[in-house]
């Protein structure tokens, strides 16, 4: 594949402990596996139609709501690229 594995193993792990600190800067820490939140979508997701999915960027309702915010963190990802 011209590239290193492990490079491609590191950085979906970092990727992990990103999301990682997202949820617990947004939904508070967890004690345990037993996450609230996720149990209550799992006992829910027979009653999700998957077969009608959309990502919620492509969602209108959903790009109203984050529109103002959008070019914000957009503009924020790109100094941090090109900071770091």
């Amino acid at each position: 594949m011209g590239c290193n594995l492990l490079y491609l193993a590191c950085q979906h792990h970092i990727l992990e402990l990103v999301l990682a600190c997202v949820f617990t800067t947004c939904m508070g820490a967890t004690s345990g596996p037993d996450v609230q939140i996720l149990k209550r979508f799992q006992k829910h997701w027979e009653y999700i139609d998957r077969s009608n999915f959309k990502p919620a960027v492509v969602a209108d309702d959903t790009l109203n709501s984050i529109a103002d915010v959008k070019d914000e963190a957009i503009g924020f990802a790109l100094k941090q690229l090109q900071t770091f």
